[in-house]
C-alpha cells in the first residue's frame, strides 16, 4: 500500500512511515506528529499490494478525504526571557531533549530589525536561543515567534504532545543593570547605570558602605533619577580622594524597570577618583 499519503495543515504533505491492517483497520505512523487543530485530509492510489477486503475486492482510491485531528490541546508556554545572547522561553511542562528544531523554525524581532539566531538548546522545561549579536540591555520592544516544523518539533517528555506555533510572543528583559560610570564631588556620589531604574524600590543608605582616603563616609540619603543613583554623604570628600563604594541589596533593591528580576547584584570595592 506505498501509495498512501497524509498532508493538509502548515506542514505539508507527511507520509514515508510504515502502514498496518488490524481488521478492517488500516494505521498509518506518520513521519512527523500533525499539530493540534491542523486541517488533515488522506490520499490513496492502489499500488502493487492494494487495500482488499477479504474476498479480494480492492478498495477505492481516496483524493483528500478529510480526517478527524484529535491531537491533544498544546501545553502551555509560561514566559520569554532574554540576557545578552541568550533567549529563554520557559514552557510549563519537561521537554523533550532530544527533539530540537532547527533555528529557523524561530523568528526573533528587536524593535523592528531581525535578530538572527543562530543555535536552539532544550533543557528541562526550556528551549534556549542562542543570538548573534547581544540584545542591548533595557529593550522593551523585542518578541519571539515560532512555527512548528515538520521534523524535530518542540515536543514534552512523554512524546505525546507538542507546544503549538506562536506570533510576536514579548520577551522580557532579564539582564541586570550593570553600573558603566561612577563619579563623586563634594557630598554628592554618582552611580550610572546602563538603563532606567525603577524610582518605586530605592535601597537605603544601610545598603552602601562608602570609604576615602581617611576613614569611613556615612551615606545620609539615596535617590533614583533614571539611570542613576545619587548617593549624599555626611560630609564633603576632598579632591584627588580615592572613594569606595560596596553596595548589598536590601529590602528595596535596585531594579531595572522590567521588575523584581533584573534586581542588581552587589558593588564590591567600586573605586572612584575624587572630582
Amino acid at each position: 500500500m506505498s501509495g498512501s499519503s497524509v498532508g493538509g495543515g502548515r506542514g505539508g504533505e507527511r507520509g514515508g512511515g510504515p502502514v498496518s491492517i488490524n481488521r478492517n483497520t488500516v494505521t498509518l505512523t506518520l513521519a512527523s506528529p500533525v499539530p493540534y487543530g491542523d486541517t488533515v485530509t488522506v490520499s490513496y492510489i492502489p499500488g502493487t499490494n492494494p487495500i482488499k477486503d477479504m474476498n479480494d475486492n480492492p478498495a477505492t482510491e481516496l483524493d483528500d478525504y478529510p480526517v478527524s485531528n484529535t491531537s491533544p490541546v498544546p501545553f502551555s508556554l509560561l514566559s520569554a526571557t532574554v540576557n545578552g545572547t541568550a533567549l529563554t522561553i520557559t514552557y510549563g511542562t519537561a521537554l523533550d531533549g532530544a527533539s530540537v528544531p532547527n533555528a529557523s523554525a524561530f523568528t526573533v524581532d528587536d524593535n523592528g530589525s531581525p535578530a538572527a539566531v543562530s543555535s536552539v538548546d532544550i533543557t528541562g522545561s526550556t528551549t534556549v536561543l542562542t543570538l548573534d549579536d547581544p540584545i542591548p540591555s533595557g529593550d522593551s520592544g523585542v518578541t519571539v515567534s515560532y512555527v512548528v516544523p515538520v521534523s524535530n518539533p518542540i515536543k514534552n517528555s512523554q512524546d505525546t504532545n507538542m507546544a503549538s506555533s506562536f506570533s510576536d510572543q514579548p520577551v522580557t528583559d532579564d539582564a541586570p543593570p550593570s553600573l558603566v560610570s561612577a563619579s563623586v564631588i563634594d557630598t554628592t556620589l554618582t552611580l550610572e547605570y546602563d538603563e532606567p531604574l525603577d524610582t518605586g524600590s530605592v535601597p537605603t543608605t544601610k545598603d552602601y558602605a562608602v570609604n576615602d582616603s581617611r576613614s569611613a563616609v556615612d551615606p545620609v540619603s539615596v535617590s533614583v533619577d533614571g539611570s542613576e543613583i545619587v548617593i549624599t554623604l555626611d560630609y564633603p570628600t576632598a579632591y584627588g580622594d580615592t572613594v569606595t563604594v560596596d553596595y548589598a541589596p536590601g529590602s528595596n533593591p535596585l531594579l531595572s524597570l522590567m521588575g523584581d528580576s533584573a534586581a542588581v547584584s552587589g558593588i564590591a570595592f567600586r573605586s572612584i577618583r575624587c572630582q
